[in-house]
């Protein structure tokens, strides 16, 4: 079972690290939150239809599982200003350089397809880190969905709605 653990909006008051860590990251409104939800069977991570409502990293934690999932931030089409899209990245780079960071989730709407901003931030994050880079792509049953390939990385094809592939990336990370 996961608990919520906290909330940090300054990258100098990051929590102390003690369990292998799971970092999700993805535009605004692709899905993050209830992906938290799904994969941990829960409703601990707060989801909204509207961009941009998740300003800070959250930190759920399971000890039995001796894991956290840390929910970030989105980038993209958040209505915000420069100076808190700024915060943002700059926690979201302090996560990245976490020393029990174990995998980093990138979740990618797949009715959009992989944008300019996923390739820039998988570009950024690609040689930067030893934690493992999963794709996931969410939204797959809508009608529009485009398909997700790669060669570098696991890609998940999921949807958060049905709960399609769900319990194969629970089994993949462990959960």
């Amino acid at each position: 079972m996961f608990k919520f653990i906290s909330s940090v909006f300054d990258s100098e008051k990051l929590a102390r690290e003690y369990y292998n860590e799971i970092l999700i990251l993805g535009r605004s409104n692709v899905g993050k939150s209830s992906f938290i939800n799904n994969i941990t069977q829960s409703s601990i991570a707060i989801s909204s239809k509207t961009p941009g409502r998740t300003k800070c990293l959250n930190f759920f934690t399971s000890k039995k599982k001796n894991l956290t999932i840390i929910d970030s931030p989105g980038y993209g089409f958040a209505k915000v200003s420069i100076a808190t899209q700024e915060s943002w990245l700059k926690l979201i780079e302090s996560a990245l350089n976490r020393e029990f960071l174990k995998y980093i989730i990138i979740l990618i709407d797949a009715r959009r397809g992989f944008m300019d901003s996923d390739k820039i931030l998988l570009d950024n994050i690609y040689n930067k880190t030893n934690a493992e880079i999963i794709l996931v792509s969410t939204k797959n049953d809508k009608r529009e969905a485009k398909d997700l390939v790669s060669d570098k990385f696991k890609v998940f094809k999921i949807s958060n709605t049905k709960k399609h592939n769900i319990k194969d990336i629970q089994r993949y990370l462990k959960l």
